[in-house]
């Protein structure tokens, strides 16, 4: 009879657990599907310590981390959810009979596998091959599998040298890469130089950065970047002291521009290009500084413009041309200011304008003609103003002060008063009058737009994304 009744208390407890076990699960689940997945983490921390054989409390913990992961912004908030992740798998995996895990986190499963596999490579991409191999080794764990980032890396004497067709040239340049380099990649020497392979990816998609050797601190060899689409930016080579020659590519390859660089600057002759057929510039560097002539080209390759750089300002002829090579405008530059003479011409050949400039600004008379060398008119400038709008503000000035006479008059005769009014009168006719000419003046002021840029030629570096931009900006002189 006892044994009858112990039995029985027996069934009666596990029962209990049981109702009981079945009820935390409803009440997590219930959390959950309410979106209080702070609460819900809490609960399953709770329960697992009491219920510790059921895959359920972990699993649903995987699931509001996850869910609060994908919600928080900040970094130290997105370390902590993606380890509450890791930790609450590795304590659902052991537990896991005929994929009950994979039931329950449904396409999160995969959704984990994928951010775990990027986080490792963003770590990588870092530099941080310890935290890398932190992921990795969870991704291994979880999914009996591994990445080709995984193995490359941490099993290098698995891999095999491979190009395969069809990936980027980041991809296929990684590829290619002796695996058991990777062992001592990114490394620095006591004196904190660079030495050996060096290697840095995207953090977003594990895509390659660069790729290069250094030797005592310096680049040696080749040195390559690349676009986040994998496609090649720069292509160098480094010769043991320290030049190197370097084309620099668009996201579409497209050749954007060829050089040389002593160290990291610039130096000697540098093209810029819209692609392989077409160069739009020539420039000369001295140690990262512009100087000596620098062309700019159309299409067919007849130069644009042409210009004069000493230690990086702009100094001595300055000329920009028409398609057939003839000028279409010349004057001086001294320490990056217009100085001196300025002509510019017609298609022809004719004059279109004479002129003089003295400290970037117009100073003294200047000539307009037609396309038959007529002169139209002239004007005369006092450093950069017109001589016109002195007078014209002068005689404002003074028509300000007769019309305050005007108003203020008392025990003026008749006489006084109508020679008054007649002088205001006079000289409003006079001002509209060279008013008048001013506009006309102005309107000619359209014909210098052409001289305004001063023959900046535009780094194509700038609109690398859109060459064809600086291929337009540059044929209209920058504006």
């Amino acid at each position: 009879m006892k044994k009858i009744l112990l039995l029985v208390y027996v069934t009666l407890v596990c029962l209990s657990i049981s109702n009981a076990q079945d009820k935390q699960i409803d009440k997590i689940k219930k959390l959950y599907e309410q979106e209080k997945y702070a609460d819900c983490i809490a609960k399953t921390d709770e329960y697992i310590k009491d219920y510790p054989a059921v895959i359920e409390f972990p699993a649903y913990a995987v699931l509001a981390a996850y869910k609060q992961y994908n919600l928080v912004e900040t970094a130290p908030d997105k370390d902590k959810y993606i380890n509450l992740v890791l930790r609450n798998l590795n304590r659902a995996i052991p537990k896991n009979k005929n994929n009950q895990l994979q039931t329950i986190l449904a396409d999160n499963w995969s959704l984990i596998q994928t951010e775990i596999a990027k986080l490792g490579d963003s770590q990588f991409g870092a530099g941080d091959k310890e935290k890398a191999a932190y992921y990795y080794d969870y991704y291994a764990r979880f999914y009996a599998d591994t990445t080709q980032n995984y193995r490359s890396i941490l099993f290098p004497e698995k891999n095999d040298q491979v190009v395969v067709t069809g990936k980027s040239r980041a991809e296929n340049d990684f590829d290619a890469i002796d695996r058991t380099l990777l062992k001592n990649i990114n490394k620095t020497d006591e004196q904190g130089r660079k030495q050996g392979l060096w290697i840095k990816f995207y953090s977003a998609d594990g895509t390659m950065v660069y790729k290069v050797t250094f030797k005592d601190g310096s680049p040696v060899g080749d040195y390559r970047r690349y676009h986040q689409n994998g496609a090649i930016m720069a292509e160098m080579f480094y010769d043991e002291k320290g030049y190197a020659s370097a084309k620099l590519y668009d996201e579409n390859n497209m050749l954007l521009a060829a050089g040389f660089y002593k160290g990291i600057i610039r130096d000697s002759i540098w093209t810029f290009h819209y692609g392989d057929k077409l160069m739009l510039a020539e420039e000369h560097y001295i140690n990262g500084v512009k100087t000596g002539k620098t062309k700019s080209f159309y299409e067919d390759g007849t130069v644009a413009e042409e210009s004069v750089w000493v230690k990086g300002v702009q100094n001595g002829v300055w000329r920009q041309f028409f398609p057939d090579g003839k000028v279409k405008f010349e004057t001086k530059m001294l320490n990056g200011q217009r100085q001196g003479t300025f002509y510019a011409y017609f298609p022809n050949g004719f004059f279109e304008i004479k002129g003089q400039y003295k400290n970037d600004v117009r100073h003294g008379t200047w000539q307009y003609y037609n396309t038959q060398g007529t002169l139209l008119r002239e004007e005369v400038y006092i450093e950069g103003r017109l001589e016109t709008d002195i007078k014209i503000e002068s005689m404002k000035a003074n028509l300000a002060t007769l019309q305050k006479r005007q108003t203020e008059a008392k025990g003026l005769s008749v006489e006084e008063k109508s020679r008054l009014t007649n002088e205001i009168a006079e000289l409003e006719k006079q001002i509209k009058q060279l008013e008048d000419i001013s506009k006309d003046e102005v309107e000619n002021k359209e014909l210098l737009e052409l001289e305004k840029n001063k023959g900046n030629i535009i780094d194509p570096e700038k609109y690398i994304n859109n060459p064809l931009e600086y291929f337009q900006k540059n044929r209209s002189g920058g504006k």
